[in-house]
């Protein structure tokens, strides 16, 4: 559950050793704080959107929320070791 002026912020990242990458966010606002973003992102720009994946509002209590998460990236030789972590925030 994520209230209504809360958000949820997911980040993969790929780790191994040294080496890190952090691939864009998936943003899940509650209800207030999703409309706030978006007159937040019509004042800002594309530029500020670009950053995340997807932003979603979140649903009621009870419902599931799919997110299909699709990132194309290099090819360095560190991530055939790698492991994904997934953090919130």
């Amino acid at each position: 559950m994520i209230a209504h002026n809360q958000r949820l912020e997911i980040i993969p990242v790929l780790q191994w050793k040294e080496n890190r990458l952090e691939l864009p966010l998936v943003l899940v606002n509650g209800r207030e704080r999703h409309r706030a973003y978006k007159q937040m992102c019509a004042n800002m720009g594309q530029s500020f959107v670009e950053k995340n994946y997807h932003i979603y509002k979140a649903m009621s209590a009870g419902k599931y929320l799919k997110c299909h998460y699709h990132q194309e990236i290099p090819y360095r030789y560190w991530m055939e070791h790698a492991d994904l972590e997934i953090r919130e925030e």
